[in-house]
């Protein structure tokens, strides 16, 4: 049995502090999902569901997100 997973990139713009990430894959309950920044900012995950979920930032520049999700 394979388990379904997804890597992925979000720009977040020096105006934005969250912003929704919705998941190319269809997962049957809430994945686990990795993130990390190309710069040291403060970066934490929010509101995650089968189908998306949102990132939030701490700081007003811009930020290179990465992310990787897997089922659980």
């Amino acid at each position: 049995m394979s388990k379904t997973y997804e890597v992925g990139k979000v720009i977040l713009t020096n105006s934005e502090i969250e912003k929704i990430v919705s998941l190319a894959e269809t997962y049957s309950q809430s994945p686990v999902i990795k993130i990390t920044s190309n710069k040291n900012v403060n970066i934490f995950i929010t509101n995650v569901s089968t189908n998306s979920f949102t990132i939030n930032k701490s700081a007003l520049e811009e930020v290179t997100i990465y992310y990787s999700a897997i089922e659980r």
